[in-house]
């Protein structure tokens, strides 16, 4: 899933988000979770602007600066 996600598959983004989001099979990371999501969100999936909103409503700061610097990185 993670190179469907790296060669812009915008459902397997939003899903890597989750993965992330929640920890599923492997660590929780709210800064990579924000990243996929945002990528998923400008690729027009449906449902990512919302969740990477209501995501960084809970992260600090430093971890949205993190995200952002990932991003621009893109």
């Amino acid at each position: 899933m993670r190179l469907a996600a790296e060669q812009g598959h915008t459902r397997a983004q939003y899903r890597l988000g989750d993965f992330y989001r929640f920890g599923m099979g492997g660590r929780q990371s709210n800064v990579d979770a924000f990243v996929w999501l945002s990528l998923a969100a400008e690729g027009g999936h449906p449902k990512a602007d919302q969740e990477r909103q209501q995501l960084a409503g809970r992260m600090s700061p430093e971890d949205l600066a993190e995200a952002a610097a990932q991003l621009q990185e893109r």
